[in-house]
């Protein structure tokens, strides 16, 4: 059992965790066509880009408190709003991307110096990926709970190596969400429309960033024990000449988010 919540132990530091946001948006055109302008916000530690030179990225802190986190943001968005406008620039407020004629207008985000490398990942995705892909924009949202919490549920579980007891849990964290991150996106998407330069039937998906149509890999990361886990990685990395779909990067682990078939799906009752 990850968290017996009928434990007082365990629900009162359960009420604290630690939030952070990442939020993508395309810089546009007042006529909504790709903004072909450079990235105007170089060296600002909250004010990025991720995939795409005119994909803005903001970078929350991490706070304790949701409320002081969202704070943070609008006021991140009020200073983009004030150097866009002086190029007659606005941010796209959408997850799918505007009209655009050829991949020619998505500039692979530019970055020099100690920074090179992320532009030669890049280069590597769209490369392998098209370009395309790049232009979706999405919220990453951080989540991660406080040591006070997970030492009060490893003095419950009876559990022998904190470090242990921590890597486990966070394991079958990261099992569950991906078994059921289909259900959130079913639950909470709401990007069916896309323009027909994307080439996609889009109003078939409620996120069309999360359909095949995205970032995907075929296989799925086995989850049964940190060592195997590790194993799996190791080979999924190419690392291992015996892994058939290898990526670069961990970070370029892309988990699909379709219901699986229910024979796929086995719950074991310690992992609940």
């Amino acid at each position: 059992m990850l968290l017996d919540f009928n434990n007082s132990n365990i629900t009162r530091p359960a009420q604290t965790a630690e939030f952070g946001i990442e939020r993508e948006s395309l810089r546009v055109t007042c006529d909504g066509k790709l903004a072909q302008t450079f990235h105007p916000f170089v060296g600002d530690p909250h004010l990025d880009r991720d995939f795409c030179e005119n994909q803005v990225e903001m970078i929350g802190d991490v706070f304790n408190n949701p409320a002081d986190l969202i704070r943070q943001l609008g006021g991140l968005l009020d200073e983009i709003d004030a150097e866009l406008v002086k190029n007659n620039e606005l941010l796209w407020a959408f997850s799918n991307p505007p009209g655009f004629d050829s991949e020619e207008e998505i500039p692979v985000a530019r970055f020099h110096g100690a920074q090179r490398g992320k532009s030669e990942y890049r280069h590597y995705l769209a490369d392998k990926y098209g370009k395309t892909k790049m232009l979706f924009s999405g919220i990453h949202l951080n989540v991660s709970f406080t040591d006070r919490l997970l030492q009060a549920a490893f003095v419950e579980s009876g559990a022998k190596i904190f470090t242990e007891f921590k890597n486990d849990f966070y394991l079958r964290l990261s099992k569950r969400l991906t078994q059921y991150a289909w259900l959130a996106v079913y639950l909470t998407a709401a990007s069916p429309v896309a323009d027909a330069s994307l080439g996609i039937k889009s109003n078939v998906y409620s996120s069309i960033r999360c359909s095949e149509h995205g970032y995907w890999n075929t296989s799925v990361f086995v989850m049964q024990g940190v060592i195997r886990f590790v194993l799996f990685v190791v080979a999924f990395l190419g690392l291992d000449d015996r892994a058939d779909d290898v990526i670069e990067r961990d970070r370029e682990k892309y988990e699909p988010s379709e219901r699986p078939a229910a024979a796929d799906v086995e719950v074991a009752e310690e992992d609940i």
